[in-house]
């Protein structure tokens, strides 16, 4: 009879530890299963999608801060040609199949499931579980007409982001308005709002002092651009990373500044196509560039929140759809055949020149806070029109 310590008794006992979490994670995820399945259904319908992005001009070359990146770009939905107007709909990107047939069938799925796949899960119900206090928080704060850029990224990286993220290690950057340092500590500080949370601090500048460089808001994620990670054909890796930057007024105006910085972010974690999340008070959108296959991919701008009768409420959709990309390592299909068969790239090796190696091996994070910048921007427009789906 094998004892306890004979290796078929050790899996049986964890095979049993697995099945025992995943019955208890579906249990306390079916307690929301009514508002993850209608967010689910909007984002396997026309919700919201990615467009390619090419790049026409540039100055990837240039010494030049985030903020006076020049990109005068075109949308792959801006051409006069029908066939490439292609929008890719968030199911062709992300695993909205997997969430769903988590809560419909979870005994089928279970045993394809990673560990980290059960831990975002278990966010996600945890998350829920406290929506309500959540809203009542952000909504107060958005009430404060004072409440600066720096106070906003804080708060809704406290109490929104980190929560929902299987890696929580989050780094917000030192440079943000309105971060109240911890008198105890260089770098932690505390969040604005009441709760008084404390959180880590740093250098988020990225890129390098002869070509885009700056900083972002937030880098949620281990810290592991200078460390070589294993990756696929198509830029995928089981860690997670997502950047943040918050900003005021229209995101479309800021879709300079938002390009150099997706461009950075994939260089400076080694080719891994990774979100940055671009966030003003009321909307969202995601940018990832995929330097294996040079494409740009831009989402359609989504609202943050919805008017109800206590005031504003996180959009139930965007927040399932938030919580996707900030665990993309397991809910990100990877770049398809298709997009690169279609092959709407974004051309930025053109404007590289003699920095294309300052690109390929010396992109860093930290240590640019003190490299200025002297260009101005470009901003790009838009045109609308009919869109074919791959």
């Amino acid at each position: 009879m094998a004892g306890k310590s004979h290796p078929a008794f050790k899996r049986a006992r964890l095979e049993t530890s697995k099945t025992n979490r995943v019955q208890r994670i579906h249990a306390h995820l079916f307690n929301h299963k009514e508002l993850v399945c209608k967010a689910l259904e909007q984002l396997e319908s026309d919700w919201a999608g990615f467009c390619f992005v090419k790049i026409l001009f540039c100055n990837a070359d240039k010494s030049c801060s985030f903020d006076r990146a020049y990109c005068e770009t075109r949308r792959n939905v801006q051409e006069n040609d029908a066939d490439k107007r292609r929008v890719i709909w968030i199911p062709d990107l992300f695993s909205v199949s997997t969430v769903q047939g988590f809560l419909d069938n979870y005994e089928g799925i279970g045993d394809q499931l990673l560990h980290k796949h059960l831990t975002a899960f278990e966010k996600l119900a945890k998350f829920l579980d406290t929506i309500s206090d959540t809203n009542k928080v952000l909504h107060k704060q958005l009430r404060d007409e004072s409440l600066e850029e720096g106070q906003w990224a804080t708060i809704f990286a406290t109490h929104v982001i980190r929560k929902l993220a299987v890696y929580s290690e989050m780094i917000v950057d030192s440079s943000s308005s309105g971060v109240t340092l911890d008198s105890s500590s260089s770098d932690l500080a505390e969040c604005p709002c009441e709760c008084k949370t404390v959180i880590k601090i740093g250098d988020n500048s990225m890129g390098h002092e002869n070509v885009w460089h700056g900083s972002v808001s937030i880098v949620l994620g281990p810290r592991t651009a200078s460390t070589p990670v294993s990756l696929d054909d198509y830029g995928f890796s089981e860690i997670c990373n997502s950047a943040f930057d918050f900003r005021s007024g229209e995101l479309e105006k800021s879709q300079n500044q938002y390009i150099s910085e997706s461009i950075i972010f994939a260089f400076a974690m080694r080719g891994r196509v990774v979100p940055l999340v671009a966030i003003s008070k009321t909307c969202f959108k995601i940018y990832m560039y995929n330097r294996v296959n040079d494409l740009l991919y831009e989402s359609t701008t989504m609202p943050l929140f919805v008017e109800s009768v206590d005031g504003r409420e996180l959009n139930q959709t965007s927040l399932i759809f938030l919580w996707m990309v900030i665990n993309q390592s397991y809910f990100f299909k990877g770049v398809q055949t298709s997009h690169v068969e279609f092959n709407y790239k974004a051309n930025l090796q053109d404007f590289l020149g003699e920095k294309r190696d300052i690109y390929q091996n010396h992109i860093q994070i930290g240590g640019l806070r003190h490299v200025g910048d002297r260009l101005v921007k470009f901003i790009a427009g838009m045109n609308k029109g009919k869109f074919l789906r791959f």
